[in-house]
């Protein structure tokens, strides 16, 4: 990989550091040391590594069951301890959201044939507990499962609309107890003294407007505090603007592709929301498994004032197979092509399938067949490439409806993420109070006309698949 310290260069105590950051997160070293040897010449840097044992995956088998953990590594990623643990991990937080909150995961390498291995992750889920909440709890939504992160979650909502009521010494404590398979969670609020009420509406407001403006300049830190003046008070933090992006875990796919995706390039501010954005494009081309927020990492150098951007990315699996139905039932099986080419001819981003329509009698379709077999060469919409994906040829299929349907998939997919709209993190304020800190939770606000937006993508999802008839 190319490293920010180059042959040529100043020595930069700063970069190296850097440098042994992006190393770590490679996940593939468990030592890195860093020398410098001083000559005439100037000073040599080098960097040790041990690098991290790897193992083949062929496939990850949660033991006894799945408990409905969705976990997709294709076949034949490298997978290093370190990782492992942070699948068994992903496992774990899945099943306490499903309720399972006393769930413990072990795991360890099987070997199998072929010098592959399976990552077998040892499920034990503990009881799954239903919820019941009492109390003085008039928000929602409320949690549907018992989980710790949940309840303190919602604690601290509650306490924030109690402060934002005029109640500013709000304190919310919960009573839990296990009853065989429930979980009872009362929320007993003391409201203390009333003061005087805060309009959230207009506070929050203007502290996404002024985060917003702060996002666009390319500052990172925005911490806003209040006490009982209500004049919020913001602090910024340093702007930043983009070094290098760096991506990590693709072999199909071409760096230029990936990056096509992207709404920043190097060099300019570093905009969080255009950041979000150009995560929310990558996992709409469902190339890769999706990238949350644990899968981007920005390395802050507040000498230089540039951050640079790491994503690791993991590979969809190559094969897929679907059913689907019942108007059309369709049964299919496809495959994506072999790395080559670059651009439009990049052979990776096409898949051939292989697709079996059963049409119902009641639909006037393009044949009276009872069984359509239909091979097909498709490229899906990717919004990094625009035009020139989102495209199937069937020699099966008339032209006529192989164009309507590209037109349909250009508008859907154009207008649907316009239609969700984009929702920003929540905005905690330190709110300073007689008997201690506080904070008053600013959360993210819907789109604006959720209503029609959702009825709107409804029905665009439903012409969609009219047009694929």
């Amino acid at each position: 990989m190319n490293l920010a310290t180059q042959v040529g260069q100043p020595y930069d105590a700063a970069t190296i550091d850097r440098d042994v950051k992006t190393l770590w997160m490679l996940g593939k070293f468990h030592d890195i040391r860093v020398e410098t040897v001083n000559s005439d010449d100037g000073a040599d840097v080098v960097f040790h590594v041990t690098r991290e044992p790897q193992y083949t995956i062929r496939d990850i088998r949660l033991k006894p069951n799945t408990f409905g953990v969705e976990i997709s590594i294709p076949p034949g990623t490298m997978l290093t301890q370190a990782q492992a643990q942070g699948i068994a991990n992903s496992a774990k937080k899945q099943l306490n959201e499903k309720g399972y909150s006393t769930a413990k995961i072990t795991w360890n390498f099987t070997p199998v044939t072929g010098g592959r291995h399976d990552l077998i992750l040892n499920v034990v889920p503990g009881q799954s507990l239903k919820l019941r909440i009492t109390g003085d709890n008039p928000l929602h939504p409320r949690p549907k499962v018992y989980s710790a992160a949940d309840i303190d979650q919602y604690s601290a909502r509650l306490q924030s609309h109690y402060i934002a009521q005029g109640y500013y010494d709000a304190k919310v404590t919960t009573n839990e107890e296990i009853q065989g398979k429930e979980a009872h969670v009362n929320f007993v609020v003391t409201r203390g003294d009333f003061y005087h009420p805060i309009d959230m509406k207009v506070l929050c407001g203007c502290m996404f407007d002024q985060r917003r403006e702060a996002e666009k300049k390319g500052i990172l830190d925005f911490n806003a505090r209040m006490d009982e003046s209500l004049v919020p008070k913001v602090e910024l933090g340093k702007p930043y603007t983009v070094g290098r992006i760096t991506f990590f875990g693709h072999k199909r796919y071409s760096d230029s592709l990936i990056r096509s995706h992207f709404l920043l390039d190097e060099g300019v501010p570093l905009d969080n929301m255009l950041l979000r954005k150009s995560v929310a494009r990558l996992n709409a081309s469902n190339l890769f498994e999706p990238v949350d927020e644990h899968g981007v990492h920005i390395l802050t150098d507040a000498k230089t004032g540039t951050a640079d951007i790491v994503v690791n990315l993991v590979e969809r699996k190559r094969n897929y197979w679907n059913f689907s139905g019942p108007l059309p039932l369709t049964a299919s099986l496809g495959a994506r092509l072999p790395a080559w080419g670059k651009g439009v001819l990049e052979l990776s981003t096409y898949s051939v399938s292989f697709n079996l329509l059963a049409f119902s009698t009641i639909l006037k379709l393009t044949t009276a067949r009872r069984f359509l077999p239909v091979l097909s060469l498709e490229r899906s919409f990717m919004p990094g490439a625009g035009l020139l994906s989102g495209f199937a040829y069937s020699p099966q299929i008339p032209w006529k409806y192989s164009v309507m349907n590209y037109g349909f998939t250009q508008v859907e997919q154009r207008l649907t993420p316009k239609l969700a709209g984009t929702r920003g993190p929540d905005i905690v304020i330190a709110f300073q109070r007689p008997s201690g800190e506080a904070g008053l939770l600013c959360e993210a606000p819907q789109p604006r006309f959720k209503v029609i937006r959702t009825g709107a993508m409804i029905g665009l999802h439903v012409v969609r698949t009219l047009s694929s008839f």
